[in-house]
């Protein structure tokens, strides 16, 4: 069994194992998308032993799940063995089936489940990359329809229907070429910074207001005002009150120490 990246490496780092030397450097694990877990050299690539990669089942799939307290590593549980796993191509636009990715080398009791011989390479490993929000078989990205279909439309006019031509039972006479007038010289006012151009000013346009439109605002404006004469009168009589009770409060503590003899 190889030597594991410890936490403070990226995520790919860490499902790879005794691969971590091909991490880039130590990453700073981000909190949000799955992406911002892994470092710019693995989200290209994670390679994975096949001893350590087996297909997830449909029992598997009701009965595992990822969680996210743990890290990229989710620890199954006691009755199953305590084996830690990250559960991977199993979001949607993935080809099924999901795979399941354990920390120590595969646990005997998913020694039955065999995986797909298209996914592994002469040296016995799963090449994976990040895509769809988890990790993918590269195979699968390369198979993608709507990668090819991407492919196929790099031309700017191979997606314009070309117009199948329409037979004429006569042949229309070609009209013969027009000679096309001699282009003349115009002579064109290019503003520069000496030139002064005259600034017209834009008409404004006024419209009309009634009789009734003026009262009503006239009544709304005085309405504003006595609403603004009462609350400034208002908020005097609050500050006067306030100031009567500061000083009888003055006055009472006066009262006090005179009473005790203090000379202030």
């Amino acid at each position: 069994m190889g030597t594991f990246a410890p936490r403070e490496y990226c995520w790919g780092a860490q499902l790879q194992g005794s691969s971590a030397d091909k991490c880039a450097t130590s990453y700073e694990i981000g909190r949000r998308h799955f992406k911002t877990k892994f470092c710019t050299r693995c989200k290209w690539i994670t390679t994975v032993p096949t001893d350590r990669v087996c297909t997830l089942s449909d029992e598997l799939a009701f009965t595992l799940e990822n969680h996210r307290s743990g890290g990229v590593w989710t620890v199954a549980p006691k009755p199953m063995g305590a084996f830690r796993y990250r559960i991977v191509n199993n979001t949607r636009g993935c080809l099924e089936p999901g795979l399941i990715i354990f920390q120590t080398p595969r646990p005997s009791q998913f020694a039955g489940l065999a995986l797909d011989t298209g996914l592994e390479d002469k040296e016995g490993l799963v090449h994976l990359c990040l895509n769809k929000g988890t990790l993918v078989p590269m195979q699968d990205v390369r198979s993608d329809p709507k990668r090819q279909k991407r492919t196929a439309c790099d031309s700017p006019r191979s997606h314009v229907p070309v117009p199948s031509p329409v037979p004429s039972p006569v042949p229309s006479p070609v009209p013969s070429p027009v000679p096309s007038p001699t282009p003349t010289l115009c002579e064109v006012l290019v503003p520069s910074v000496i030139m002064t151009l005259p600034v017209i000013p834009l008409p404004v346009q006024r419209y009309p207001i009634s009789i009734e439109q003026r009262k009503r605002r006239n009544r709304e404006s005085a309405d504003r005002s006595r609403r603004g004469q009462r609350k400034y009168i208002a908020d005097l009589e609050h500050q006067v009150t306030d100031l009567e009770r500061q000083v009888g409060l003055i006055q009472e503590e006066n009262w006090f120490y005179k009473l005790l003899g203090v000379d202030l």
